[in-house]
């Protein structure tokens, strides 16, 4: 009798165990799709900033085109422009240069910064994963542990019960 009640014991815990498994299997997969919708979004900001880097860089090009038709007309080799005009001009166009100079350097570091969570985002989810394969290896040898004295008490209580049977009463 007391070999059946720690049998359905031991039963019971291995059930236990095996949900909390699936539990724990279960938040993995969770936790690797929300690192996944990370990537994902650092992925799609990493694009937006290659498009805002190469915007910069146009701008930059049609920015030295004008500097070339200024500088033309200050020297008086274009035509509908006075000097005075030109040079105010110039002084405009330095001052946007500068700031889309700003903003190409801004959008570099942004950039840096984006790949270099996205170098931390898939380090852990390799992270991760190797934990959960670890847990899971380690869970797994607690159950077979669980089947070995499960197997070893059914036997004993088989055993038992065949002695019982053959016992006169």
């Amino acid at each position: 009798e007391q070999k059946f009640v720690e049998y359905s014991g031991l039963l019971k815990d291995k059930e236990l165990l095996r949900g909390k498994y699936e539990g724990a299997r279960g938040h993995h997969e969770e936790l690797m799709a929300v690192c996944q919708q990370e990537t994902d979004l650092l992925h799609g900001k990493q694009e937006k900033l290659k498009v805002r880097f190469e915007s910069c860089r146009a701008t930059l090009v049609k920015y030295e085109q004008k500097f070339v038709e200024y500088n033309n007309a200050m020297n008086g080799t274009a035509q509908g422009m006075s000097a005075q005009d030109a040079a105010a001009n110039l002084k405009r166009l330095a001052q946007h240069q500068e700031n889309v100079k700003g903003h190409l350097t801004a959008t570099q570091e942004e950039s840096a910064k984006v790949q270099q969570l996205y170098k931390h985002g898939e380090e852990q989810k390799v992270s991760y994963k190797e934990a959960h394969e670890q847990r899971m290896a380690l869970m797994n040898q607690i159950c077979d542990g669980y089947d070995y004295t499960l197997k070893v008490y059914h036997g004993y209580m088989v055993k038992l019960d065949h002695i019982l049977k053959q016992t006169p009463r």
